[in-house]
């Protein structure tokens, strides 16, 4: 005998969400290999639609439903999650390495409320995702048994606008949300870690969002005479998929033990926020500008697209491997791989700028040439400097011998400095640079011995910088102009 909806919904309630625990790292060290290292600079960048994921050759394939409905999810054609046609891209295999750290940065004139702080797990917040999680489980149930249950295809087609207009309205308020968590750690009423947090609830509310999209696009192909606009499917599924990225997943990771322990920076001025760790031998960014997101129903065109991420990432583009791009109305998300490092950019169809990026960096192609080093009781500290929020490089040495030096590190503003790791065996720890003047302190183990170098962040090569060097020709390319654009 088939569970009745309202069983199945309690039943849901009595399972526990609550992923397992493993032990927290001892250091902050990130001396792993990087997790996409065998993947950068071969073969084709996947799809990004919410809920499609890319295969070991790059194809298409439905994600896990993360919503935990047990039903189907749509097929991958074009009326529901394909990406839409690029115009061709030939990928250029080039050997090397990009020279240039280019980033999304937040806007000049404003200054930006800068913390940096650990994510560890808290049980607390662990359970406070899966109880939401739950919840939207509960509601995915409830609006496929309004459908089911509807008597003739009218009453479901009307079922199933419904569940869409709902759907919209909530997104609309997630992204309110969005913007007002950002402006309430930039006033200072909240901490990097409650930003982290509330970033990723909203994250997950938008995963659970465009699982819903997609069983009621599902549910619109079993009733006859009837189907979902394409275009509002698509472009909705596109918008959920700008609610954070990589950092925020690994922060998520950390508050729930199931993965280490992790360091972020976090900065922030209005609804334009930064937010980057190192882990797993990468360097992690997302940025998101709220002040170039134009949702004024603008469209962009694959080619303009295209043509302005090339325009925002030269050096990323004229060293690509492969590239992929796929949108619909006014957000197009390109994913480029290159030597050591993949970018996602996302297009706005309004401001046709890049307005939020997510940015994976092996650390140890990463483009660091300016050194600050001293020498002090027997040990020399070198420290390869980097922008603020950007990783640097820190090797402690014996003075007279060259050889590596096992030793605890400090980093910060004087009395606010924080230990961040050890630089083990190799004498070498990878660490996140604060902004403005810092102190870096390496004590080495088992003695008293200590140095210290004082420091700065370098000046950033940024989007704006290159973007405003060049404008967009009618044909989608990236020409050299008369006079530069605005920021």
């Amino acid at each position: 005998m088939r569970a009745s909806p309202v069983l199945a919904a309690l039943l849901l309630v009595c399972v526990a969400v609550v992923g397992g625990v493993t032990p927290l790292a001892g250091t902050v060290r990130p001396d792993a290999p990087a997790r996409n290292a065998a993947a950068v600079g071969t073969g084709t960048v996947g799809a990004s639609v919410p809920g499609v994921a890319a295969d070991a050759d790059g194809n298409a394939t439905p994600a896990a439903d993360s919503s935990g409905v047990d039903a189907p999810l749509p097929p991958t054609d074009a009326s529901v999650a394909d990406p839409v046609p690029v115009a061709a891209v030939n990928a250029t295999n080039v050997t090397g390495t990009v020279n240039v750290s280019r980033v999304l940065w937040l806007p000049s004139g404003a200054t930006p409320v800068t913390r940096m702080d650990s994510v560890t797990i808290d049980a607390g917040v662990a359970v406070s995702f899966g109880t939401n999680r739950s919840a939207e489980r509960m509601e995915t149930i409830a609006v496929r048994e309004r459908v089911r249950s509807a008597d003739g295809a009218e009453a479901r087609s009307q079922a199933i606008l419904d569940g869409m207009n709902a759907v919209e309205r909530r997104a609309v308020t997630l992204r309110t949300r969005s913007r007002s968590t950002v402006r309430s750690y930039a006033n200072g009423e909240l901490t990097a870690t409650d930003l982290v947090v509330e970033r990723a609830r909203i994250r997950a509310e938008a995963g659970a969002l465009a699982n819903r999209v997609r069983l009621l696009s599902t549910l619109a192909e079993d009733v006859e005479g009837f189907s979902l606009n394409t275009g509002r499917t698509q472009s909705l599924l596109y918008d959920l998929e700008t609610f954070g990225g990589p950092v925020t997943d690994r922060a998520v990771a950390a508050l729930r033990g199931s993965g280490d322990a992790t360091r972020l920076y976090v900065s922030a001025t209005g609804t334009n926020v930064v937010v980057t760790t190192v882990t797993d031998g990468e360097y992690v960014r997302e940025t998101y500008r709220g002040d170039l997101r134009n949702l004024d129903g603008s469209s962009i065109q694959p080619a303009v697209a295209q043509a302005v991420t090339a325009r925002s990432y030269p050096e990323i583009w004229d060293a690509r491997t492969a590239t992929s791009g796929s949108g619909r109305g006014g957000t197009f998300i390109y994913r480029v791989a290159y030597p050591g490092g993949q970018l996602t950019a996302f297009v706005d169809g309004g401001s046709e700028r890049v307005f939020e990026e997510h940015q994976r960096i092996n650390l140890t192609t990463f483009p660091s040439t300016t050194v600050a080093n001293n020498t002090q009781n027997g040990l020399t500290l070198s420290v390869n400097r980097s922008y603020a929020g950007g990783p640097i490089r820190l090797e402690l040495t014996d003075a007279s011998t060259g050889e590596p030096v096992d030793g605890t590190v400090q980093l910060g503003r004087g009395e606010d400095s924080t230990t961040v790791g050890r630089t083990g065996e190799d004498g070498v720890l990878w660490a996140l640079s604060p902004r403005g003047t810092y102190y870096v302190t390496a004590v080495e183990i088992g003695t008293p011995n200590a140095v210290i170098v004082e420091t700065s962040p370098v000046e950033p090569e940024t989007v704006a910088d290159t973007f405003d060097a060049s404008e967009v020709g009618d044909n989608g390319t990236a020409t050299t102009p008369t006079s530069g654009g605005t920021q």
